[in-house]
């Protein structure tokens, strides 16, 4: 018996499981074992291989299924989200939109997109005195204590 035929007596036998999940044993074995002629032991074996092929089957196509459930989800949450340009472009045509838009609408459209392109002036963080110079912070304890010992030196 060549390595091809065993090859395909597994395959038929892996397809035979597959389409009759609870067959038992014996059955298996009622059914190849005169059919081709087979020790039980043999028998045994190519069921074994048989059983391990429907596994790697199953798990490709688990492996399958969860990569596309992924692409999926991948797609539909770029499908979901708007792009920066795609919301700068509904902005606008609420903004220059006069007859179906209210005013209050416009003015928050164009608020918002002075904001994303950064028309407006750059929003101040740090504390500045009225020309711009920083202000004195507070001293900590610890800073005192770093003056106290160089004016002792």
């Amino acid at each position: 018996m060549n390595v091809k035929q065993k090859d395909r007596r597994v395959i038929v036998m892996a397809e035979y499981l597959f389409a009759n999940p609870a067959v038992t044993s014996a059955e298996i074995m009622a059914e190849f074992v005169p059919k081709w002629q087979l020790s039980v032991r043999t028998c045994r074996r190519i069921m074994s291989k048989a059983r391990e092929h429907n596994e790697e089957l199953i798990q490709r196509h688990e492996a399958n299924v969860a990569k596309e459930a992924v692409s999926s989800i991948t797609e539909s949450a770029k499908r979901a989200v708007l792009s920066r340009e795609e919301a700068l472009e509904i902005l606008s045509e609420i903004a220059k939109d006069k007859n179906k838009v209210s005013n209050r609408d416009r003015i928050t459209a164009v608020s918002k997109l002075s904001e994303m392109r950064g028309w407006n002036a750059p929003q101040k963080i740090a504390e500045t005195d009225s020309q711009g110079n920083d202000l004195a912070q507070p001293l900590t304890a610890e800073r005192k204590k770093q003056i106290l010992k160089e004016l002792e030196l």
